[in-house]
Order: structure tokens, then sequence, then C-alpha cells
């Protein structure tokens, strides 16, 4: 299955080169009143996010400027079909400091659902805006459940496959 079949590509975003990311301090449930000022108001996160996120003892690594894809999925579809339309685990995944970038970018509208690929090892990452709370709920799936993905969901990785 190609990514043209499955995947229609809406748009790049270029992500700027990023030093050391600490994720635990960023990547975090905020009081509501936080949420209001925050970069990335974060207002809940699902226990597998929670798990990956504590799990980072050390900060990632700086990473180069960085051309992120993102798509819209053209029918119902399992996260393996997702990844390898796009390519495989090793070319899509994104560090969680793109990810907080690629959500904290004002131009692009927060009452948005997002998925992405994050590592160690990669896994499906939900954000999605919620309005009520007034920040974003993360959720993290691992990518051997076949857990399947709506038509018109967003879904954004690295530029792996060049179309």
């Amino acid at each position: 299955m190609s990514e043209r079949e499955l995947l229609e590509l809406v748009g790049t975003v270029e992500v700027p080169s990023l030093e050391l990311f600490d994720v635990p301090s960023h990547i975090v449930v905020m009081l509501p009143e936080k949420r209001r000022t925050a970069e990335v108001p974060i207002g809940s996160m699902g226990p597998n996010a929670l798990r990956l996120v504590g799990a980072c003892t050390e900060p990632e690594p700086a990473v180069a400027t960085t051309i992120l894809r993102v798509h819209r999925l053209c029918r119902i579809s399992t996260i393996g079909d997702i990844l390898a339309a796009l390519g495989g685990e090793d070319v899509v995944r994104v560090t969680w400091g793109q990810m907080y970038w690629f959500l904290a970018d004002r131009n692009r509208p927060q009452r948005d659902e997002w998925y992405l690929f994050c590592p160690s090892p990669v896994w499906a990452v939900c954000c999605r805006w919620d309005s009520g709370r007034g920040g974003w709920i993360v959720l993290a799936y691992p990518v051997a459940v076949p857990l399947a993905w709506l038509a018109g969901c967003q879904v954004v990785s690295r530029d792996s496959v060049g179309l």
C-alpha cells in the first residue's frame, strides 16, 4: 500500500534546529491557571504517555532543522499500514522536542488532533485539543497494537518519502 493511496499530503512544516530538550519538564500535565499562559498547555495525559515521558531520564540530544510532513488519512487504517506507507519506523519518528515545537507553533490552529510517531521505541502519539480543559490531551499507543485511525485524521511524520 503506497503513501499516495492511503495519505494525502496537506503540507510541510519546517521545525528549526533544537537544543537539548528536557522531556519531563516540558511534557507535563498543568493546572488550569498555568495552561492559560503555557507555550504548550497540556490538560491531561494517558497512562502510556505518562510512562514514556517519565522514562526520559536524560535530555534529548540536539537535532538539526527538520521538515515534517502533514498528511490527511484518506481511509480508516491501522497504525502498521500507516507506518508502512510512510516508509517505516526509522524514517517517520519525531523527537519529543519536535512534537512540542509543532504543538507550540502559533501559525497552526490549536483546535486540532494530530498523530505523530515518537521515539524510544516508536509509539503512536495522539495530541488532541480539549477546549473544555483549555489544553492538549496526550495519549500514546504501541505501534504493534492494531488500532485503527479514522479517515480524516492528521498524521505528522518526518519528511521520509519526498513525494
